[in-house]
């Protein structure tokens, strides 16, 4: 909120595009989500010596609870995100909603980028040990 009217103006006057920036944001987070999803059912179907050695270890537990944490925070994002690519709420100073929305869409588009950093930190860890 500190640069509200600096940001306001930016998008009031077409300098940045709000539509693409929720339609980025949406890309994003569908894509995020669907690789996450294929990543938690690979943990849970596979049986090879890999998983059955990592399964038990506090690392893979940790991977684990990360990637369905940011899997639920990337289906948010994405479902938050989809109704601002068909109608974007317009910012603006005195439209308050609309910058409420681009604000909660910040604030979870930056905690779930740092939660998927997270997961890709805790694989990193995993794979270095195996």
């Amino acid at each position: 909120f500190i640069w509200r009217e600096t940001i306001a103006q930016k998008f009031t006057s077409e300098a940045w595009d709000i539509g693409a920036f929720y339609s980025a944001v949406f890309d994003w987070s569908s894509i995020q989500a669907a690789f996450l999803f294929g990543v938690y059912a690979f943990f849970l179907s596979r049986s090879e010596p890999f998983i059955q050695a990592i399964a038990g270890s506090q690392a893979f537990k940790m991977l684990r609870r990360y990637v369905v944490r940011t899997l639920y925070l990337s289906m948010a994002l994405t479902a938050f995100s989809l109704p601002m690519v068909v109608s974007p709420l317009g910012v603006s100073t005195g439209n308050g909603i609309g910058f409420a929305a681009l604000w909660v869409l910040c604030v979870l588009l930056a905690y779930t980028i740092l939660c998927f950093l997270k997961v890709i930190r805790v694989f990193g860890k995993i794979e270095r040990r195996s």
